[in-house]
């Protein structure tokens, strides 16, 4: 029987590409070839360029550059810092006809410890969805519609 936790990469991958195992395993992807080499552990001084990227946490960045400083030497009680969360849109530039987030959350805290970044992006991404929004509920079944889905079965 195997040991578990599992570790190092299945045998199934082992005919995959380098830059793809690059990417499996428990280590910080970093491959040259794909110019994924942002170090989201040793951060440097100052914030790469994102001029030229296409997200949502680059437009911000760059709108207040200010943010790097103020979030750079922040960690959540689980070690994630900026980044860790900014990594995935420093590396990837992503294309101007596709705007993607270019942020993710190494876990829960990540939320409150980088809100004045998470905020914005979340609000911007949606459309306009302030940290203070609620969503709305309303739980009358009367207000159900008992419109079949599918009438044809």
């Amino acid at each position: 029987m195997a040991s578990y936790p599992p570790s190092g990469l299945a045998p199934t991958v082992d005919h995959l590409p380098e830059w793809i195992k690059l990417g499996l395993g428990d280590k910080e992807y970093m491959c040259d070839e794909k110019k994924a080499t942002f170090d989201a552990d040793n951060l440097p001084e100052k914030l790469p360029d994102l001029s030229k990227h296409s997200s949502y946490m680059a437009e911000l960045m760059c709108e207040k550059p200010e943010l790097y400083d103020q979030l750079k030497g922040k960690t959540t009680k689980n070690g994630v810092n900026l980044g860790k969360c900014i990594k995935t849109g420093v590396d990837n530039p992503g294309h101007p006809s596709i705007k993607t987030v270019g942020l993710v959350a190494g876990d829960e805290e990540s939320y409150e410890v980088f809100k004045d970044l998470f905020d914005p992006v979340i609000d911007r991404r949606h459309g306009g969805f302030p940290a203070d929004a609620t969503h709305t509920t309303d739980l009358d079944f009367t207000k159900v519609s008992d419109t079949p889905i599918d009438p044809s079965g």
